[in-house]
């Protein structure tokens, strides 16, 4: 199987810097291909409704853009040939996705006190401002829970069918004495719970370990509507992703097209290009589904091991060989062009190469004596996953200096692979 790459590999009538631009050519190729395909396609539109300022009731399609802030504004259609309306909260009094996400408009009282620990107030109350907000429901019922979101705030409402919406207070201050700085919180919102919740339902320890968070604020006010209503249609639990998969854990072989050159920045020793290899590795991929935007977005962890063999008759007589092994650790970031209710789509990868080699050796008829050591560079790629278990990847390693320990030396290493994966967790 190698040896018919090969060939195949070098059948090509160009010099190898032109074999390398080639595969880039490939790769480019097929991320425009993607793009062309899916990037009119990579909003969902799903059922939900709207609800105008004269309580007229609007079934319609909703661009679900699954929020990471509390929205101002939303696009929908009226049915799937009809082209997408914008619509604002100013006309818009409520809107939801069954079963996924559900909006009411209100005017709530917001924090804007500093949450950065080196700029905290120094008054325990909070500095709050009057602001019209689409409201992110939580849990809707005989009490139910509210969240805003915007610029890395995170504040939560509740009310009762007793009480209209009220603001939970949680802040961070500073406080200076005879001790020093000391951070403290203001946990106002224990106190507001248990006398909104009194009815004997919760018991008083509850209040005393809850915590200002999604989590632990919702199974309270999910206990409570428990409690008082038998009824379970009585009222509903929206989406909550806590429970939904966060990562996933892939193996990944592949195969490379890689090429290596030696230089000298400082004589007139002329380029030298080692024989082209072609050669297989594998790698464990990590991948981090961030909680937000449809689950477009995912950070990505992938320790992978690749070798690399060659040899070069060069200029003058020069002859060199390199034997190149190394742990490669790339970081960064996917991103997906349909979003993760869709059993197979796009994605975009792009990330930052640790190296580690082991093992590795430079040896030429030179005296010289070189040293691959640690080196990084940026990668590239695009691919195509398959039911959310089978991937194929295309990916182009930009240029790595393997002697950037060595000197004036450059010792340039690419690679383009082709890359199959299965998510196995």
């Amino acid at each position: 199987m190698k040896k018919a790459l090969h060939w195949l590999f070098i059948q090509v009538n160009v010099t190898k810097n032109q074999k390398i631009m080639y595969l880039k050519y490939v790769l480019f190729l097929f991320l425009g291909l993607i793009l062309n395909f899916e990037i009119s396609a990579q909003y969902v539109y799903e059922n939900g409704y709207f609800i105008l300022n004269d309580n007229t009731r609007v079934e319609s399609l909703i661009n679900n853009k699954d929020w990471n802030s509390n929205p101002t504004e939303f696009e929908y259609k009226v049915n799937d040939l009809t082209e997408p309306v914008l619509i604002s909260i100013e006309n818009v009094k409520e809107f939801g996705v069954y079963s996924s996400t559900k909006y009411i408009r209100d005017t709530i009282e917001v924090d804007i006190s500093s949450t950065n620990i080196r700029t905290l107030s120094k008054n325990r109350n909070p500095i709050l401002r009057e602001k019209i907000v689409f409201l992110n429901v939580l849990i809707d019922g005989p009490a139910s829970l509210y969240e805003y979101r915007n610029s890395g705030i995170v504040q939560y409402y509740f009310k009762t069918d007793q009480n209209q919406v009220e603001h939970l207070v949680f802040k961070n201050y500073e406080l200076i004495n005879d001790r020093g700085r000391q951070i403290k919180e203001n946990n106002r919102y224990k106190q507001q719970l248990s006398v909104g919740l009194q009815d004997g339902c919760i018991q008083a320890k509850s209040f005393g370990r809850l915590k200002y968070s999604k989590s632990s604020l919702s199974k309270l006010i999910t206990e409570y509507n428990s409690c008082n209503n038998s009824s379970k249609d009585a009222f509903v639990i929206m989406k909550d992703d806590q429970n939904d998969k966060f990562f996933n854990l892939s193996i990944r072989p592949r195969i490379n097209f890689s090429t290596y050159s030696l230089e000298s920045e400082t004589n007139n020793f002329s380029k030298t290009e080692f024989e082209n290899d072609i050669n297989f590795s594998v790698g464990f991929e990590t991948e981090f589904l961030l909680p937000f935007n449809n689950g477009h977005w995912s950070v990505l962890l992938e320790p992978t091991y690749q070798s690399f063999q060659s040899e070069t008759e060069g200029n003058n007589n020069f002859t060199g060989e390199v034997d190149y092994k190394s742990v490669e650790i790339p970081i960064g970031l996917r991103y997906y062009l349909l979003p993760d209710i869709t059993d197979s789509r796009a994605f975009l990868n792009l990330l930052y190469v640790l190296d580690i080699p082991f093992n590795s050796t430079l040896n030429t008829n030179a005296n010289i004596g070189f040293e691959l050591g640690f080196s990084s560079n940026f990668a590239v790629g695009a691919g195509y996953q398959i039911n959310k278990r089978m991937v194929v990847e295309t990916r182009y390693n930009i240029n790595r200096n393997t002697l950037n320990s060595t000197g004036f030396w450059n010792g340039s290493y690419n690679k383009l692979s082709i890359i199959f994966g299965y998510t196995i967790l």
